[in-house]
């Protein structure tokens, strides 16, 4: 692991740090949030690649609000 598979989403001014390299086409994960569109547009920015395309949806899981997120491959 290096430290450019490391990447820093703040929907709420908290760091969420993910490592790229646990997520793969057909995996999920889900960011607790408050601010869901500013965590959906993050989350855009680090997977939306020439190597994924991502889907999210706001919801509520295990009873924490936030999104849901599926990688798909190109």
């Amino acid at each position: 692991m290096s430290d450019k598979d490391l990447v820093t989403i703040t929907p709420d001014g908290v760091d969420i740090v993910l490592d790229r390299n646990m997520f793969r086409a057909g995996s999920s994960g889900f960011v607790p949030c408050i601010d869901t569109e500013k965590a959906k547009r993050q989350l855009h920015d680090v997977f939306d690649s020439g190597k994924y395309k991502i889907t999210s949806r706001v919801c509520v899981d295990k009873g924490l609000y936030g999104v849901r997120f599926w990688l798909h491959g190109v």
